[in-house]
């Protein structure tokens, strides 16, 4: 008796609520677990443009270790890397472009920002990241729609490069890098 066409808004402001997670793609992390809010505007009915702020949890590698050493008349050498969880907020700007109005639209988007550490000891995943996705949006009803985004957040980060040499002795230096890994994002727009 009732029915209902599910067309997406052209113009106005939109919310939304994500969770997202997924695998390092090198080895300054491990993996990174999230949940997000954007607010923004839907300038037209393909341009976008918000704000968004969340929560991450990411498991960040803090130091690195090499050390060689004689032993039994030869030469020998190891490494390994030791990893903290860091507790973030990020807060980023998102522009979003879609491609159709139908029902079901793929979409481009990017969200850059900063992330500030709140609760770790170590602290080392901080500062500016980004992020381009692809993903799709399905409209349920009049101004709802569930979304789904694949995307590299690329994190700057850094951890600490601790050298014992068997030759040179003892040494550390600080390595600046960037963690990426590979974001999987479902989300509601009302």
């Amino acid at each position: 008796m009732f029915g209902f066409t599910a067309t997406a808004q052209t113009s106005g402001y939109e919310k939304s609520i994500e969770i997202y997670g997924g695998p390092a793609m090198n080895k300054s992390t491990k993996y990174t677990l999230g949940i997000s809010m954007v607010n923004g505007y839907r300038i037209n009915s393909h341009l976008y443009a918000g704000i968004g702020a969340g929560f991450r949890y990411t498991n960040a590698e803090f130091m690195h270790s090499y050390r060689s050493y004689m032993q039994f008349g030869s030469l020998h050498s190891e490494t390994s890397s030791s990893y903290a969880g860091d507790y973030l907020l990020p807060v980023y700007a998102r522009a979003q472009y879609y491609f159709t109005t139908t029902k079901v639209k793929p979409m481009l988007l990017c969200d850059a920002g900063y992330t500030f550490n709140v609760g770790s000891t170590e602290g080392n995943a901080v500062g500016f990241f980004w992020e381009p996705a692809f993903g799709i949006d399905i409209n349920l009803e009049q101004n709802t729609s569930l979304y789904f985004q694949i995307g590299i957040c690329m994190q700057k980060t850094h951890y600490t490069y601790y050298t014992y040499s068997y030759y040179d002795g003892a040494s550390s230096e600080e390595i600046n890098t960037t963690a990426s890994t590979l974001n999987i994002k479902i989300g509601m727009k009302f």
